[in-house]
């Protein structure tokens, strides 16, 4: 038997305001035929933890997304990430050390794919807001004054600007996913 691995996936847009409506149960039972296994949830939103034989994350992202499709007829984006991966993201959390009381104020923005370099410098520089950021190829970190809903610095506005797909966590969900993880 081969050696399987723990990764990670992040849907895009799923649950929110009734649309792509995706049942976390459904999923799972609609995975246990497929190349994913043990495969567990985390809330409503999409965040998906499941073992597999070593392949890179692209090929697992498009495998889900044709699961999804042939399964429930949505077209969903997802973002997979090795443990390791996600491991990385959060020890290169730019805002450190922070708080648990502040959890609630930073957020991780996932890319599919990269952003163009450019594009993050023009964004960077272009972009005047009390919230902080930080910009990676892959990923966005955003501080927030106040909070996620108060601010432009979401998710849509960082697909637009930055021509990408993406799909925001905040630091709670972000941790907690990598604590599955593990525990996979």
């Amino acid at each position: 038997m081969e050696k399987t691995y723990t990764y990670i996936a992040l849907f895009r847009g799923i649950n929110v305001g009734g649309k792509n409506s995706l049942k976390m149960e459904a999923l799972k039972e609609a995975l246990q035929t497929s190349i994913f296994t043990e495969a567990q949830t985390y809330i409503q939103s999409g965040n998906l933890i499941f073992k597999s034989i070593k392949r890179a994350p692209i090929v697992l992202s498009i495998a889900l997304e044709q699961l999804i499709k042939d399964v429930f007829g949505l077209d969903i984006f997802t973002i997979v990430l090795s443990e390791k991966e996600l491991k990385k993201i959060i020890r290169k959390n730019p805002f450190t050390p922070i708080k648990e009381t502040q959890y609630s104020k930073l957020y991780v923005t996932f890319i599919k794919g990269k952003i163009n370099p450019e594009a993050i410098e023009s964004f960077a520089q272009n972009t005047l807001t009390d919230d902080k950021f930080h910009l990676s190829k892959k990923n966005i970190y955003t501080f927030y004054e106040l909070k996620y809903s108060a601010s432009k610095l979401n998710n849509t506005f960082y697909e637009k600007k930055l021509n990408c797909i993406a799909t925001t966590r905040n630091w709670r969900t972000t941790l907690k996913l990598l604590e599955m993880a593990k525990n996979n």
